[in-house]
């Protein structure tokens, strides 16, 4: 039980900060404080590093359930079939929601309301506009480890 106590008294003292943090801020604000390029301001090496970086990590990112379910096939066949299983489900639920609700990308939603802010850009990465909400990245993630813990 004390284990479990320190995580719910950290977690609601998350939920207490985040809770006053978008309370007291809009979301162009809380946006440009998440996203403050806190790196730039120390090296330029670093800055070249972190672009590359996860520039490539989010394709490999994207990845990761279906070369899991292909390591499965030789373990397990149902254990393969049920991680694609869970990205064909979840791919079903999120892409209908974000055509229906077009929400803009922060370059729109910048554009938009807060045009003296410049966002950092990553070169040779595409910038999309409109279908930002729900991340497919989060509900896949959440997906792929759901299915992991059921495993």
């Amino acid at each position: 039980m004390k284990k479990t106590l320190w995580f719910y008294v950290l977690f609601m003292l998350f939920l207490l900060i985040l809770g006053t943090l978008i309370f007291l801020y809009d979301k162009g604000s809380l946006h440009e404080m998440l996203t403050i390029d806190w790196i730039s301001k120390s090296s330029a090496n670093v800055v070249s590093f972190t672009d590359v970086f996860f520039k490539y990590i989010t394709e490999v990112g994207g990845n990761v359930p279906f070369i899991v379910a292909a390591v499965f096939l030789f373990v397990k066949f149902g254990y393969s079939y049920f991680l694609l299983l869970s990205q064909l489900a979840v791919t079903c639920v999120v892409q209908p929601i974000k055509h229906i609700l077009n929400v803009p990308r922060p370059k729109v939603f910048f554009a938009e309301n807060f045009p003296d802010v410049v966002l950092h850009q990553v070169e040779g990465v595409s910038m999309h506009s409109m279908l930002s909400f729900p991340s497919g990245h989060t509900a896949s993630v959440f997906a792929f480890m759901l299915a992991l813990s059921l495993i």
